[in-house]
């Protein structure tokens, strides 16, 4: 059960990642927006399996890179910030122009896969947690579908939160500036994380 939680309370933090998910879940539908999420839940339960099995190993290693995983974590954010910024452009251009077509999905699962995989604090709340939680009896494998059960549940209240804002603002206006706003923050944290290394 703590294992459920941990996931859920991971993904029910409102970050760069939530950010994204609902984007996905505004821009292009609910179903993309889910896609986005599992993606997410996926990569979180690969964090948890490595975790619970050889993190005790990988500990010093992140420590003495931990500044590398930084970097790469903020220039990850960046890349998908002035992704889903470009994309919120183009999108807004399409819409003055008449052309009013659903945006593509552009592969959610990968995407938000790869960017949780590369997220350095999810890295280091997962060992962490596995640290804090080594005297639980249960097996690898069960700690770390509990863990991926609990984050996609949270991450689901996102993808469904973005497809039903992008269903019920009916303004281009008003959707294309929530997508700019979206992709600023993701920025800012990027660079944020930046100035931290």
């Amino acid at each position: 059960m703590n294992d459920f939680l941990f996931g859920l309370m991971i993904a029910l933090s409102v970050g760069p990642v939530a950010l994204m998910i609902a984007s996905y879940g505004m821009r292009a539908g609910t179903a993309t927006g889910v896609r986005a999420a599992i993606g997410v839940a996926a990569a979180d339960g690969c964090h948890a399996v490595v975790a619970f099995t050889i993190g005790a190993m990988l500990a010093g290693t992140l420590a003495s890179h931990l500044s590398l995983f930084r970097m790469v974590g903020a220039l990850v954010l960046l890349a998908m910030g002035a992704r889903m910024l470009w994309q919120a452009l183009r999108d807004r251009r399409r819409t003055l122009d008449g052309d009013v077509a659903p945006p593509r999905s552009n592969r959610p699962f990968m995407a938000m896969f790869f960017v949780t995989l590369a997220n350095p604090l999810t890295i280091l709340l997962f060992y962490g947690y596995a640290t804090a939680a080594a005297g639980a009896h249960r097996h690898w494998l069960l700690g770390a579908a509990c863990v991926f059960a609990g984050s996609l549940i949270g991450q689901l209240v996102f993808a469904f939160g973005g497809g039903a804002i992008g269903r019920f603002v009916k303004s281009p206006g008003w959707l294309a500036a929530s997508h700019v706003v979206a992709a600023l923050v993701v920025l800012g944290y990027g660079v944020a994380g930046l100035m931290r290394v």
